[in-house]
């Protein structure tokens, strides 16, 4: 007993913490199964390895803030002007993202762009990359605001440490009206790592051109 202890002890120190609150579990499955040495330590390590892995998933779920519908394989392609299941495969390998490239995605209202975008985030954070789901008016409020509240300054530093932010409904801000708009974003994007914008192509909301300027000569038109 004082070795089991001992070793759950141990196990604690070394923050073995799935291990340490199965181990009567792995010890009784040994002795009946018997397994070699290098069997049972592989059953141990990788029963770690998976809690972390789980764990560390729920960090960057919910620090991601996820639309609710962002599973891509119940994704309907029915939509007329929509993504083809060729091309959404092809989004999902991650590749834009591993040759760092930004991404837009442009169409009309209701062909699923938001859906597409949080499904490539979430795509994303299983591939083990930091990543949030914010609107233009939620990184617009965090800019204004980091330098008066502790909670907007954690949150812009969130956007800089992150490997990959979704912007959502850009065209909401027409940034000829309001160059505040254009300034504040345009600081942040110097220091951005990589995003998806979500842009809605309707006949009076044209990508302006102050934010092609910003946007368009780092991204990647897919």
């Amino acid at each position: 007993m004082k070795k089991l202890q001992h070793l759950k002890q141990h196990m604690s120190l070394l923050r073995w913490n799935a291990t340490n609150m199965q181990i009567e579990q792995l010890l009784q499955e040994a002795q009946e199964h018997k397994p070699s040495y290098l069997e049972w330590l592989l059953r141990i390590t990788q029963s770690e390895v998976d809690y972390r892995y789980e764990k560390a998933m729920d960090r960057r779920l919910k620090k991601a803030t996820l639309p609710l519908q962002h599973r891509l394989e119940q994704f309907d392609f029915s939509h007329q002007n929509g993504v083809s299941p060729p091309q959404l495969q092809q989004l999902r390998e991650l590749l834009w993202l591993e040759q760092q490239y930004n991404l837009i995605l442009m169409g009309p209202s209701g062909v699923g762009k938001t859906f597409i975008a949080a499904g490539l985030a979430y795509d994303a954070i299983k591939a083990g990359y930091d990543a949030l789901f914010r609107t233009m008016q939620e990184v617009l409020d965090t800019l204004k605001l980091k330098d008066v509240t502790r909670s907007a300054k954690a949150e812009y530093h969130r956007y800089l440490k992150a490997q990959l932010v979704v912007i959502d409904d850009m065209m909401m801000f027409p940034v000829e009206k309001n160059d505040a708009n254009r300034l504040i974003f345009s600081a942040l994007w110097a220091n951005l790592a990589y995003s998806i914008f979500c842009l809605s192509s309707y006949p009076c909301a044209i990508l302006p051109t102050a934010w092609r300027t910003i946007v368009l000569n780092r991204a990647k038109k897919m």
